[in-house]
């Protein structure tokens, strides 16, 4: 069966380990891989697998200057010292240090947050520590969700 032009560029795009990710590429796969994207069953099941998330993928300067001041920003106030709120409570010390230490992010993996009615994915980040410890996370319904 012929594959659909979406299929095969996203394809093409999930097997470029060099190519950053951007915002909105990550935000478009998301969405080619839940309900409301591709047509085909196969196709979307073929494309969440063809994702390499063992490797995981590169993220844009932008989205990675995002990403860690977004984290910063969840877990210190403006004067350094600690927020004590639902979604910093999150992260552990373990979590603070590789922030603290960070290096670098991965996006590593497409988590099924799916309800009874409607089938969508969330993005999963690895941060990495310069040291080379990581830990993952995604964000559900607002909530800061540590993974691994």
């Amino acid at each position: 069966m012929k594959k659909s032009k979406t299929f095969n560029k996203w394809l093409t795009r999930v097997q470029d380990n060099e190519t950053p990710w951007s915002e909105n590429d990550i935000i478009y796969f998301r969405k080619a891989v839940g309900s409301s994207g591709l047509k085909s069953n196969d196709e979307r099941d073929e494309l969440r697998g063809a994702f390499n998330s063992d490797e995981g993928y590169k993220i844009t300067e932008n989205q990675t200057s995002k990403g860690i001041n977004y984290l910063k920003n969840t877990i210190y106030k403006a004067n350094g010292s600690l927020r004590n709120t639902i979604k910093s409570r999150a992260f552990g010390l373990r979590e603070k240090a590789i922030i603290d230490n960070f290096s670098h992010f991965l996006f590593t993996d497409i988590h099924n947050g799916s309800s009874n009615y409607y089938e969508f994915y969330l993005p999963v980040y690895r941060v990495i520590a310069k040291n080379g410890s990581y830990f993952e996370y995604t964000t559900n319904m607002g909530q800061m969700v540590v993974t691994g």
